[in-house]
């Protein structure tokens, strides 16, 4: 648990901690320096939670972290980890680091089972019918990941309805 989650649920309790994190999390919410019963946060969290959180916190921003956002990808990561998919090939699917996905993998149980072999013998590849044999391609080399690269996240991938500008036709 991020040690803002912990000292707020010290300070003002789980109920009050988890609306909070409701509300705003994934954000910075400013606290007020003077406290209000009709203000947003004395309705949302409690007035009594709300003179709490403006005694510690008033007249500064905190940054509330979205356990949400991290459930889904561990969610997803454990999904992908148990259907084959190599922690190398996860990572940048689900937008974390390597050691990230290795570090569910663990938490999970899954480390043993995360380490694949691709189809040309080398670990970390996908080893599903989107690999590749190696046929057709130069060097004779597994490929990566989807067969299909628009289903990949990438910065270098375009729509296909893409059209080139005049000055990238040149």
């Amino acid at each position: 648990m991020p040690s803002i989650l912990k000292q707020l649920n010290d300070e003002l309790g789980f109920e009050p901690t988890f609306r909070l994190m409701a509300g705003w999390g994934g954000a910075s919410l400013y606290v007020p320096d003077k406290h209000d019963d009709n203000h947003l946060l004395a309705i949302v969290i409690g007035v009594r939670a709300a003179r709490i959180l403006v005694e510690k916190f008033g007249g500064r921003s905190i940054r509330l972290p979205n356990p949400i956002r991290r459930v889904v990808i561990e969610v997803n990561t454990v999904k992908m980890l148990a259907s084959g998919v190599s922690p190398m090939d996860a990572a940048p699917i689900v937008g974390i680091s390597y050691d990230r996905v290795m570090q569910i993998a663990n938490e999970y149980g899954l480390a043993g089972q995360a380490e694949t072999k691709r189809a040309d013998g080398v670990a970390g590849c996908v080893v599903l019918s989107q690999c590749e044999t190696g046929a057709g391609v130069p060097g004779g080399k597994a490929a990566h990941g989807p067969a299909d690269p628009r289903k990949t996240p990438s910065s270098r991938t375009r729509p296909v309805s893409y059209r080139p500008t005049k000055r990238e036709a040149r």
